[in-house]
This record gives structure tokens, C-alpha cells and sequence, in this order.
């Protein structure tokens, strides 16, 4: 059952408990619904292989990471107040370079004025064939990094890849 159907069978058992005897009329529900999620503290950073592409590759290129490279160091989040699309994105810098941004309901709950910087853990895989393929991640979480990739178990970049796994 859907969390949309178990709404549907909940509010329409609370309205025949909600009937006025006397009335017939039932009574409008006083019902509360609470939701919470909870996202992993390694987070994908969006961009990396469209508007962040150049400063993406001329981090390769510093690098040196070659065809099927992997790197993990430090960046900083920044809020990037002048972004088009979303004033209260968080862009993820790396040696001063926007490498990405952090998907909008990662950076809507974290709380980072204007003008400040976070640091934290950068890990980047990339391919670097005829175009480049990259996917990077930062750590949100307390204590060390515990990527849901290494470089030993690359995640999926090329659509081959993707199918295969």
C-alpha cells in the first residue's frame, strides 16, 4: 500500500469515527502527519559534468589523474548567492574553483550565511576517455569519510556501466 492509499484508508476510517450521532454530519478530521527524511551524509555534487566541466577538468589536469582517476582531498561549501537558478544553492569549491553544487534538498537544511565557508571531504572519480565522465561527492557527516565509492569500486560512468550495474 502506497503512502497516498494508506492516507486515504486513514482519513476516511477517522471520518466514520468523526460522525456526529445526533447531526449525521461527520466532523472535519484533526489529523497531524508528520514526515521526516534523512539523506546520507556523502552527497553527490550536481554539475560536474555540465555548467562545473571546465573547472572540473582543469582539476584533473593539476591532478594529473589520467584516464580513470580518482581524487580525495579537501573543498569548501559556500552559498552562491548570484546561482540563476536557486539563490540558497551551496556551491562546493576545490582550491577556489566551483567544481559543482550541492543537490537542492542537501543545501535547502544546512545552514551557511552568505559569506561564509565550510570545509570538507571531496572525493572525485572520473573518465577521462574521449569526453570526460566524472561523479564527485562531499562528506557531510561527523568523523571520517565513509564513501559509498573508492578507488577500487569506481561508481557507474558510463552508460554501459550504468546498465551493468
Amino acid at each position: 500500500m502506497g503512502l497516498g492509499s494508506w492516507l486515504r484508508k486513514a482519513i476516511g476510517k477517522q471520518n466514520a469515527r468523526q460522525t456526529a450521532p445526533e447531526q449525521g454530519v461527520p466532523n472535519p478530521p484533526k489529523m497531524t502527519l508528520g514526515i521526516t527524511l534523512q539523506f546520507s551524509p556523502c552527497v553527490e555534487v550536481a554539475g560536474t559534468t555540465t555548467f562545473a566541466k571546465d573547472a572540473v577538468a582543469a582539476l584533473v589536469d593539476r591532478k594529473g589523474l589520467g584516464e580513470r582517476g580518482y581524487y580525495e582531498g579537501q573543498a569548501q561549501l559556500q552559498r552562491d548567492t548570484a546561482n540563476p537558478v536557486d539563490p540558497q544553492a551551496l556551491a562546493v569549491l576545490v582550491e577556489g574553483q566551483k567544481v559543482g553544487c550541492l543537490p537542492s534538498y542537501a543545501a535547502k537544511d544546512l545552514t551557511l550565511p552568505a559569506g561564509t565557508s565550510e570545509r570538507v571531504r571531496y572525493q572525485l572519480h572520473i573518465l577521462g576517455d574521449q569526453k570526460l565522465l566524472a561523479k564527485a561527492y562531499v562528506w557531510l557527516g561527523d568523523g571520517d569519510p565513509e564513501w559509498a565509492h573508492a578507488r577500487e569500486n569506481p561508481p557507474a560512468l558510463t552508460s554501459r556501466e550504468r546498465i551493468n550495474s
